[in-house]
This record gives C-alpha cells, structure tokens and sequence, in this order.
C-alpha cells in the first residue's frame, strides 16, 4: 500500500513499508529481525510484483487489543501473531513525515495513527497537522487520571520457568562414535556409525584401523567441554562480553584494558563455571587478551553471536528470555562497547560498527519496557587504535538508554518520562521502488522499523474503519476474485510451463485407418466407433475423443502435420481447469507443486543416494501425469471452501438402484444446468434454484444428494441441519450468510441442507423464545432469491417432514421442484438387493426375486441393512465360512423389519399431491 521508514520513537501506521524496514518473524529459521524486503523478496521472482503469495508457520511481532466504547482500539501488549501471506508492489510518490523522534514516509491517501483520549484513531497522511501524536512502541508505565493511554509492553516468561538448552559441541557425540567403531566389525556397523556421526564410511574405517582420531578430540579442552549448555545470567553475560570484545576464530579471544580487572575476574569465572574451561591470559601493554583455545567454544560463540565486528548480532533465543536474562546480556555488552553517561544526560550508551546488533538491542530494550532510541555517528579517517593509522571514516550506529530509565534498577514504582512523538512537519516526495507487507496478521498489524513501529494491513475489508472507505482516503477498493475457467487454465499453464508433462501419447503414424487400426491392435486396445474415426480422418477437425469398447477408458485422436497422434489419460490442462471449481492462484499453484511431489516419491525409490549421478532412465520417467493431479486434487482444497469443504463423495447413479424418474429430474435440475449453463442462456430461461427432496427416513435422499456432488463435479457443501443453531445471537443467521457467500465464491457449487424441517419450521408456529429459527428462515429466504444473485448455486434439502416447512420457502424461485423419493417398488428392490451383495460370496439357490417380492415396505436402508445382518448371520456360523447363503438371507428378514408404514406413505403422498400445504406450491 504504502511506503514507510522510520528512525528514533514508534508510531502506527496504515500502510506497507520500505524493503529496508526490520520487522521480527519467527519461523523455521528462528526468531530473527530481518528487513522486510529480504524476507519478502524470496518469495517472489524478478519484476513480480502485485500478488499476494501465502506463507506457512510464519508469526511475525504484533500486539494483543482489546476494543473500546469509542470504537477505537487500545493495546494490552506485543505477541507473536501468525501471518497469512506477503505482498509487494510499486509506488511512485510518498509522503514524508517528520516527528520528534524520526521520519516515517507513507502514501498520502493512507492511514497513520494517531493517540487520543480515547484510544488509537486512524488518519489519512494528507489530512495530518502539525503538532499531532502519533502511536508509541509498546511501552509500559505508569498512569494517572488525564494522561494519554500508553501501548503495554512485550509479556515474556518469568525466569523460575525458562529453562533452554544450546548444542556446545559434538565432541560427546563423536568420543562415543569413536569407541564403536573400533569395537565394529562389519560394513553395517559402519554405515549405521557415520550416519550417526554425520562423516563419511572411510572416516569411521580409519577409525577402527586407528590411523588417525577425530581431531575435536585432540584438543586439550575437548574432555571437560559440555556437549551442552543451560541458559543463565551467567552465559548471558559472557555472550554480552564476546558481542563487544570477542572474536572467534580458531579460539576465543576476549579483548579488554589491562586496568579493567574486574571485568577480567568475572569473564574468567564465569567462563570456568559454565564451560570449564580455563584460558591464556596475554598482556600488551594497555591490552589484555583472555584466550580460550577451543574450536568448539569459537564455533560455540560464534553461532550464537556472529563471527566479525561488523557481523554481530544477539542469540535468536533472546527475544524469548526473560528480562533477567536479557539484562545481563546488555550489562556484559556494556561493560566492552558502551558506557554510562553522567549530568543532564545521564544514562548510557552502547555503539558497534554493527547495526544489526544496535537495531536489536533497542528492538529488545522496547519489548522488556526501556526507553531507547538509536544514531548514527562517524568516525574520522586518520585516527589511531593501539599505534595503527586508520585511513577510512568509519561509521557506527548508538544505542542510548535514559537515566530515568535504567534496566538494572528495579522497576517498582519507578516513573517514566517520555518525550511524545509529536509531527513536526509534512513534505510529498518523489518514490520509485517496491513497498512491502505481511497480510492476514491477527488484528491486522505488525512492527517493523528501527524503533519499532506497529504497521497496519488487512485482508477484511469490513472491519475497517468506515471513515477511511470513503473518497480522498481509499478511494478505490478493487476485490480480487476466484479466477474463472479460462483464468484457472492461464494459471496453470503459467505454473506447469517448466514441468515435464505426460501427454499420453501412444502412438503417431499416417492418417489411415488401417495404421490406426494396426497400431491399437498392437497395444491391446478395442475401440468402438470406428465409422466417427473414419469421419474424423476426412474432415479437418483438430482432435477426437473415444472410448473403449467398455466404456472405461478415453482416447483422443490429434492432427499433428501430416500426422495422426493416440493419445491415452494424458495431462489436459481444460480438463483440470474445467474442474478446480474456486481455487485461486496460490491453491493451483499449490495443486501443481503436490502433482510434481507424487512424481518425486514415486521416483525416489529407485535412486541410489550413493550415486553421484541419477541415471537418464529414471530422470525420462519424471513425467507429471493425469493421475498425479487428480490425486494432488484429493489433498488440495479450494481457499473458499477450506472451512466448510467436504469430500466430494463417490456415489454414482449407478450405485441407486432403480427412481430412474428421480434420476431424470435430479440431472434436468441440477446436473444439467451447472455442466452446460449455456443451454439455458440460448432458450432464455433460467435454471432452478432449488430442490427439496421429500420422502420417507431412509428412502435415499441423502444417498441421490451425494451422487449429483459426484456425477456434476461441482463443489459440496454439506451442512447439517442442527449444526447451524446456535446458543449465540446472530451466530446462526451468520453460518447461515457464511455459507452461501463461500458458494458464491466457488461456483458452480451445491448447496445441501440435511433435515432442513429442524431450521426451517412455520414462523410463528411453536414456543422460540429468542426466534432464533425464525431469522434462519428470514436468511434463507433472502439469500436464496433476495437483492443478492444466486448463480451456478444449487440449493438440494431433504426432509421427511415437508409438512413442517415454512410456505415461503415452497414457492417458485426459492425450491422450484418438490421431488418425492417414493418407497421403493419390488422392481426397484430387486436392484437394490443386486448392488448392495455385488461384493459378497453368494451361495447357490439365491433368489433375489424372491428376497424383493417378500420386503415389500422395506426402504433402500432397511434392504443395505438387510444384506449386512445375512453377512453376520454367516460368520456367526463360523469365521470359516466361505458363502452367504438363502438361509443367511432369510433369518436375516426375521431380524430387519419394515420401517415403513401406511400413516406415514399417506401423508407423504398427500404432500406430493398438493393436499398439505397445496397454498404454499
């Protein structure tokens, strides 16, 4: 959105920042304060820019509010909140606004924040005065009636319950690895050796022969060196002196004047305490250097805390510690590279040639509640350290800390003084280069900047303050929607144009039927319909599609020069185009990457990791193919629907037996509509909105529901009638809203209602003390034919008490057609029987003709439950058994009964009829 820096006091801000912004992330790689546009850039490749790119396990340092009476926000402290995704893009002019403290540059149609009496209030950067305040780093004080609230700070653990353990060295590891292999005998042992180890099988046979030792064990330290090491205020402090005096190299090496004993007593005792370790103290005249000769402990410090002056920074575990722990880290610093000032500026000050370390020395000082802010001086060229001229200027950043504000004072009682961060003055200047955010962050903030500055993003547009919706402030909102078919096929072949794609091909040879004919035949391949290939093969037509002769298998003929290609199951992009219903761009990207991923494991296997090349064989076999996307498809869901997805089910129309009347009307209503929309368009007519599938418990509404998601491909949304009410006000119209706003968003989409008479019952009828039912049905009511479209949505009920139904809900444009699921005929019995004993070991002299004719009054449930209980039967008869038989079956019809009964067809058939609630249809 916009551009930002900032140096000195911590303000809020509406707006993206500047690449060279620090904002603190923690993420695989740790807790670390990293420049925005470095942690963004990645994820981007040169020139992209104006995308949003999701990100996984990514916190970034935001804050915890709570909302006032006033409508504004106020601040319990900094936490940790977990991002959604980054964003860059370009702008071409900013705002610079300069504040006691530092400079902040912004966009000038944006917000900055801006403290009141009453909390944070957002303000457009071209509507700012001189002599606002703007929003302070989190900082913690005390107050009393009249002042401005202040931001609480950073809350981290106490130290009684911090416990952390750092890796000093391998040397345990490797001493125990060294035993074992002189004590091995076999290749085995060995390999299980080195991988244990992390060195090479050569190594550990030298070993074993003792032709050489692990050289970390041949150092004088290496034995009494811990493998690892406890946090405490003692370690914090030693890495406090290296960040200012220590270098490592082949050793440790802590440089201090020779008069600063004190600091020499406490290094070397600590030193001993933590690590055992005794040094070599050498003298050079106002020099003193304490010399641990140690690879481990130079390996050691330098992890923790950078290798080079320049190259300096804190542990990543700092940000995590305790205030304890971190002041006696600050006070080891202090004691090499910083100071304590006296007089009217009394306090003190820390410098480096690093400024990642200042930068996250004052980061931290904010977090723990201690004011600071930071600088930058130069140094002359010219000057001279210990007797050697320095040629270059050289520059260096402070960290200064008031007096009032001392960290090793107790904090008790103790008030701060703070000088607010009042704007100066306001200029527009010329920007050419990208802006950065992190979008999705709880409460739509984050810190970032020198001083930490509390930023603001959003990717809910409603929740923003309506003031700043309006012309002169964001003057544009553009919502980026689910892309269609055409966009979903561009997207994927921007994000497959670099994979090796099977394409099925079977293969290629001269347009001939006798060639076709010969090279299926070689193959194995039985076609039906050769008289349209022999059509195809005269006309000019690009492709056609076959099938084989069972139905099972599609083919494609394609023209290719003078050529005719056969191709097989290949991958075709307007296929899964046609299919990914509501992804966007980062779930196909995301499709493509798992697509690619079943390739590599199904490959894995055969690659020996010993070999240092891959043979040309396996690398011609990574093809992604049309498999490996429809089983990428399974794992992937749509954005839109990841809350309320539901596993397309396998059901076809096959698998019902018989209500082939039903089946018509279900793919005139849904199935049609939905796959070929445009039929519609050319007639002028529009398709139906709504289905209500009545019929008794157990007849197959649900089952027909789950086969229409199947057989249209469309996306599923299932929700169960009691699971939307809710306890809560306004919860249920909510789920409600929710629900057709996300199927709008993944069109074409069916919307299926189970048990609908439990949420969608006569208004006025009963005893809803809250009429929480009553605005469900005002919900549905409007969102299934109000002001707001409803297309390529598909809404399916079912109930087995239409009855109950509220009247509004039956008339045209809402459900447009009332199917009744009928108890099955013995004709529709019969197949029932047939599907559900498809998988079963049947016995000869099974009839089930018989078996239909005698369940008449017996649902399709009551029929699947039937052919279950005769399974049981027979293994009650032994575990051994290898058949159901007619025997089965019948002592399986005396345990299952009918559900069905003839009050309850009448009054069905009654509502079919028109006779209940005939004013409603």
């Amino acid at each position: 959105m916009d551009g930002l820096q900032a140096r000195g006091q911590v303000i809020v801000i509406g707006a993206s920042v500047t690449g060279d912004t620090p904002i603190l992330v923690k993420d695989d790689q740790g807790t670390r304060l990293v420049e925005i546009g470095k942690f963004i850039d990645p994820f981007y490749k040169d020139g992209e820019a104006d995308e949003e790119r999701e990100v996984e396990d990514v916190f970034a340092l935001g804050f915890d509010g709570t909302e006032t009476r006033f409508k504004s926000k106020l601040f319990r402290n900094s936490a940790f909140k977990k991002v959604g995704g980054v964003f860059r893009h370009k702008v071409s002019e900013i705002h610079e606004i300069r504040y006691r403290g530092g400079v902040v540059k912004a966009t000038g149609n944006h917000s900055v924040f801006v403290r009141t009496r009453q909390g944070v209030v957002a303000k457009p950067v071209s509507e700012l005065s001189k002599g606002e305040v703007l929003v302070e780093i989190p900082f913690k004080v005390q107050k009393s009636d009249g002042e401005l609230p202040l931001i609480r700070s950073h809350v981290f653990p106490r130290l009684d319950g911090y416990n952390l353990s750092l890796p000093v060295s391998k040397a345990g590891l490797l001493r125990e690895a060294y035993s074992n292999a002189q004590a091995s005998a076999t290749m085995e042992e060995y390999g299980q050796i080195a991988v244990a180890a992390g060195v090479s099988l050569s190594t550990v046979q030298g070993w074993h022969a003792e032709t050489h030792v692990p050289k970390l064990l041949q150092t004088q330290m290496a034995s009494s060196i811990p493998s690892e090491v406890t946090v405490s205020q003692e370690l914090a402090r030693l890495l406090g002196y290296y960040a200012a005096e220590g270098y490592a190299r082949k050793e440790v090496d802590f440089c201090f004047g020779t008069h600063e004993t004190t600091y020499h007593a406490d290094l070397t005792e600590k030193m001993r305490k933590v690590f055992g370790a005794k040094p070599d103290v050498r003298v050079a005249g106002s020099r003193t250097n304490i010399i641990y000769a140690s690879k481990l402990l130079a390996w050691f410090f330098s992890t923790q805390c950078g290798k080079g002056a320049h190259n300096k920074h804190v542990p990543q575990w700092l940000f995590e510690a305790p205030r304890e722990i971190f002041t006696e880290f600050l006070y080891g610093y202090l004691c090499g590279d910083g100071c304590s000032l006296e007089g009217d500026k009394r306090g003190y000050q820390a410098t480096s040639v690093s400024r990642q370390l200042i930068l996250e020395l004052n980061w931290l000082c904010r977090m723990h509640g201690i004011k600071s802010s930071i600088s930058t001086f130069s140094a002359k060229a010219g000057r001279e350290i210990n007797g050697r001229r320095i040629e270059k200027a050289t520059k260096a950043w402070r960290l200064l800390i008031g007096g009032t504000n001392d960290p090793f004072a107790p904090s008790e009682g103790k008030r701060q003084h703070i000088k607010r961060p009042i704007i100066q003055s306001i200029r527009k200047i010329q920007y050419d280069g990208y802006v950065y955010d992190l979008c999705g962050c709880d409460n739509e903030a984050f810190f970032g900047g020198e001083s930490p500055l509390l930023l603001h993003n959003t990717n809910r547009p409603n929740s923003i303050d309506q003031a700043l919706r309006r012309p002169g402030r964001f003057d544009r909102e553009v919502e980026l929607g689910v892309p269609d078919r055409q966009g979903r096929k561009e997207i994927l072949q921007i994000h497959t144009r670099s994979m090796p794609l099977d394409d099925g091909l079977l293969f290629s040879t001269e347009p001939k039927i006798e060639k076709i004919k010969s090279g299926l035949e070689e193959r194995k391949v039985m076609l039906k319909d050769f008289d349209i290939m022999e059509k195809f093969l005269k006309s000019e037509e690009a492709s056609l599609d076959l099938y084989s002769r069972d139905g099972a298998k599609k083919y494609r003929l394609k023209r290719e020069g003078d050529k005719v290609g056969v191709y097989e199951g290949g991958v075709n992009l307007d296929e899964i185009a046609a299919i990914t219903h509501g992804y966007t761009g980062a779930d196909i990207s995301s499709l493509t990457k798992e697509a690619a991923m079943k390739v590599l494991r199904r490959i894995l296997p055969k690659i020996d990791l010993e070999q240092e090349f891959i043979p040309t064989e396996i690398l011609d076999n990574l093809r992604v193919t049309r498999e490996d996307f429809f089983n990428a498809l399974r794992e992937i869901r749509p954005s839109a629907l990841r809350e309320v997805f539901i596993e397309r089910p396998n059901i076809k129309w096959t698998d019902i037996g018989g209500l082939d009347n039903v089946k018509k009307e279900l793919k005139e209503a849904v199935e049609l509509p939905l796959k070929s929309p445009e039929v519609f368009a050319r007639m002028g007519i529009r398709p139906v909105k709504g289905i209500l599938l009545v019929g008794l418990p157990g007849t197959g509404k649900t089952m027909f529901a789950k086969a229409v998601a199947t057989e249209t491909e469309a996306n599923f949304i299932s929700i169960k009638g009691p699971e939307v009410l809710s306890k809560w006000v306004g919860e249920s119209e909510k789920a409600v809203r929710e629900t057709f706003r996300k199927a709008r968003m993944a069109t074409p989409c069916v919307i299926f209602i189970d048990e609908i008479d439990s949420i969608a019952p006569h208004r006025g009828a009963g005893d809803d003390g809250n009429r929480v039912t009553e605005r469900v049905v005002d919900t549905l009511l409007t969102e299934m034919d109000g002001l707001t479209g409803l297309k390529n949505v598909v809404v399916i009920a079912a109930t087995n008490r239409p009855e109950l139904l509220d009247m509004a809900l039956l008339r045209g444009g809402r459900f447009d057609r009332i199917i009744e699921i009928p108890p099955p005929e013995e004709k529709t019995r019969l197949e029932i029987f047939r599907i559900h004993s498809r998988s079963m070991p049947l016995g000869r002299g099974l009839d089930f003709e018989e078996l239909a004719r005698k369940t008449d009054g017996y649902t399709g449930a009551d029929i699947e439950n039937t052919c279950r209980e005769a399974g049981m039967v027979a293994i009650r008869r032994g575990v051994d058994v290898k058949e159901v038989t007619k025997a089965d079956f019948e002592e399986a019809l005396s345990v299952v009964k009918p559900s069905i009964t003839k009050a309850y067809v009448d009054k069905i058939k009654k509502f079919a009829k028109g006779e209940i609630n005939s004013m409603y249809r």
